[in-house]
């Protein structure tokens, strides 16, 4: 996997907080997927 200069440095941004807050941006993250997903599956609404 590639990522861009800006996804880079990003990530060397994020390596630098604590563990615990990391943990919880990626909850989010993956709460907001979930529901995205979730969203996807309806039916679409006329």
């Amino acid at each position: 996997m590639e990522l861009t200069t800006a996804e880079m440095r990003t990530l060397v941004w994020l390596a630098g907080w604590e563990e615990s807050t990391v943990a919880t941006l990626v909850s989010a993250i993956r709460k907001a997927m979930a529901a995205e997903e979730k969203r996807r599956e309806q039916p679409l609404r006329p």
